[in-house]
């Protein structure tokens, strides 16, 4: 795990930052096996060593994006998950709102067997 993860999570304000840190420990519990690390500046989840997911506030908003790759193929499945990318969509967490973790369970365990599928055809 890496510090440098962190440094963005904590320049974030305390209702943010809580459920930033709230996403990390639900995302560990479910999938203990990840490896956080900084990437483009975000803190990144990483599958087998490929990318997983991520967090991120967007300029100018106070919800917290779950970035997932494999979202755009999990779209017609999911959904809660936004945005119009060719490979990445958003799930959205309001500050202080309580997590899906069902939600986030399935949405992050067939990201990963996409990730599965593709290193193992």
């Amino acid at each position: 795990m890496s510090a440098d993860a962190f440094s963005y999570i904590d320049s974030k304000n305390d209702d943010q930052r809580k459920t930033m840190y709230q996403l990390i420990k639900v995302i560990r519990d479910l999938l203990p096996h990840l490896e956080l690390k900084k990437s483009w500046g975000l803190p990144y989840f990483y599958y087998k060593q490929k990318p997983l997911c991520y967090l991120q506030i967007k300029s100018g908003e106070t919800d917290i994006s779950l970035g997932v790759n494999g979202g755009a193929e999990l779209a017609t499945i999911y959904r809660e998950l936004t945005g119009d990318g060719t490979v990445i969509r958003h799930l959205i967490f309001p500050p202080q709102v309580q997590i899906n973790e069902p939600l986030l369970r399935a949405v992050l365990q067939d990201a990963a067997m996409l990730i599965d599928e593709k290193l193992h055809p």
